[in-house]
């Protein structure tokens, strides 16, 4: 009774207090775990993470005899030191590792693949992620296919591009360095695909491709995407199919590129800022002889998730005592193969330095392409594109009504917004009207940054003129052929063609390209008719028209 009476009496005092203590314990691990996910969740400042990347490795039987004799490291013995001074190092296996499996294409066809214990070589060497999207992968079928993923897995060396299922070979691979969550997917654009039954090579299908990268890019601190696009070409030049593929990857996300082709040696070129490198050549191709002896091995260096820099080691794979074996080059010959390569890449407008025995590419800071300008052009340029390039020209009036409230003031800042939102693989010009047409160029210029910076001079300098030539402005602009014509004006044709049906009706015949039209009609001040016409236009040319009232 002392006991259910002592009880009843502490329970109100004790109560209180421990529930006071639950909720702060509650608190205090609410912040703990809060504070532990932020600390996962998001890279130190100033955090560098490198990455260094080689080509095709192609290894066969008649490679073994000297593996069984010397040991599989001496294959990557010049080269590990450097291989294992990047927080990753990546590769692309052109060859299966394993003692299973029969020729797929008979003795007619040559045929890759190397004993078991390359598998440490590899990982010795320093390598920590081997893409296997390549044509002579599945040369012994589905047995050698499954040994060399177990293989190279066994060794602590990640595998991406291939599986046994097709989830399997499209799955991406993480790494965690430092604070920084990388992923890799990897691609192949060859002809020759495994079928079902047979082991699976990721397909680079456009669609699905940009939607996996788009959904990858917003988990991964870095996003990296590996292609390789098979049989080799009769000249080193990059493809326009290949830009395309390469641009619409870092479009959706993806922090760098790393392209491959069949013992071909291409440059690197810096697009929106990430990095894209075509094509590395072999790094091993056995004992036999290669199209390129004096190579590139880039290590790229990020900072906070933007590329810092480029820097490229001259590599030497023709030894002629030991073909199988790459080997970093000095003196002469390094300044041979990095010269060589400074050609390649300024053939895609990438500016390399060259110091000492190493090259370097510094990305230039790039203009953002996601501001939005007053009129809405850029948006509009960007939706209309698809799968091409733009051609795009811009028609500014300058009549003296554009020097009332700003208008052309108003006009210039939209239009530099609007060509800086430009791709590099676009084209445009200028072209300004007021009684007479004045063109910026007799031709479509490039967007490269020079031309922009030089035209946005351009329309910092304009000053308004006198009367409204608006047909024969729109007559120039559609002689040239562009995608997309944008017109710029706030009042009524007042010289050439001044009848809105008559106007309609010559650009309609003018218009032989199907060129879409988006028309501004700029200021508080016109009338109707003058929004009628300018709607017109663009109705008729599957465009669109903006109404900007200025108060």
């Amino acid at each position: 009774m002392k006991t259910t009476l002592l009880k009843n009496r502490l329970l109100p005092q004790v109560l209180p207090n421990l529930k006071f203590l639950i909720r702060k314990f509650r608190v205090l691990f609410q912040l703990t775990i809060s504070f532990i996910s932020l600390t996962v969740a998001y890279p130190a400042e100033n955090e560098e993470i490198s990455l260094i990347a080689v080509g095709d490795i192609t290894i066969g039987s008649d490679l073994t005899p000297t593996l069984k004799k010397s040991g599989v490291d001496i294959v990557f013995s010049e080269v590990s030191r450097l291989l294992q001074s990047a927080d990753i190092s990546v590769a692309t296996l052109n060859t299966s590792i394993s003692d299973r499996g029969e020729p797929k294409y008979g003795l007619g066809h040559k045929a890759f693949r190397a004993v078991p214990d390359l598998a440490r070589g590899i990982s010795n060497a320093g390598f920590d992620l081997i893409s296997l999207t390549t044509p002579h992968l599945l040369d012994f079928g589905v047995d050698a296919l499954e040994d060399t993923i177990q293989l190279l897995n066994n060794f602590q060396v990640k595998t991406v591009g291939a599986g046994l299922t097709e989830e399997e070979a499209n799955k991406p691979v993480w790494f965690d360095v430092k604070t920084a969550q990388i992923a890799f997917l990897a691609y192949s654009h060859g002809r020759f695909f495994a079928t079902q039954g047979e082991g699976f090579i990721s397909r680079a299908l456009h669609s699905s491709m940009i939607e996996k990268v788009e959904r990858l890019s917003k988990r991964a601190d870095l996003l990296i995407v590996m292609t390789h696009w098979g049989k080799p070409r009769q000249t080193r030049e990059v493809t326009k199919r290949q830009q395309f593929f390469a641009h619409a990857l870092v479009d959706a996300g993806a922090d760098l590129v790393l392209c491959q082709r069949l013992h071909m040696l291409q440059g690197t070129e810096i697009y929106q800022g990430k990095p894209i490198v075509y094509s590395l050549a072999d790094f091993v191709y056995g004992n036999y002889d290669k199209q390129y002896t004096r190579i590139i091995a880039p290590k790229m260096i990020f900072c906070d998730g933007e590329l810092k820099l480029i820097e490229l080691i001259p590599v030497w794979v023709g030894n002629p005592e030991a073909k199988y074996q790459p080997k970093i080059l000095n003196g002469e010959l390094a300044k041979l193969a990095l010269e060589n390569y400074q050609v390649l890449c300024k053939e895609l407008n990438t500016e390399m330095v060259i110091e000492s025995s190493k090259g370097f590419i510094y990305p230039k800071p790039t203009k953002s392409h996601s501001k939005q300008d007053a009129f809405g052009i850029g948006d509009y340029v960007e939706k209309t594109r698809g799968d091409r390039s733009q051609k795009v020209i811009y028609l500014l009036d300058i009549s003296s009504s554009m020097s009332r409230q700003n208008k052309l003031k108003l006009a210039v800042s939209a239009l530099k917004d609007a060509v800086n939102m430009l791709k590099p693989d676009d084209q445009f010009n200028l072209i300004t009207f007021d009684s007479d047409v004045h063109p910026y160029s007799k031709s479509m210029l490039a967007a490269t940054p020079e031309n922009l910076s030089t035209a946005c001079q351009f329309l910092d300098q304009l000053q308004h003129g006198s009367g409204t030539n608006l047909s024969a402005a729109i007559e120039d602009g559609l002689k040239l052929t562009p995608s997309t014509l944008v017109v710029v004006s706030d009042g009524t044709p007042s010289r050439g063609i001044r009848n809105p049906d008559q106007i309609c009706q010559m650009v309609r015949r003018w218009n032989m390209s199907q060129t879409r039209i988006m028309t501004i009609a700029l200021g508080g001040d016109h009338s109707d008719d003058d929004v009628e016409l300018l709607q017109q236009l663009a109705s008729d040319h599957n465009g669109k028209m903006v109404l900007i009232n200025i108060k």
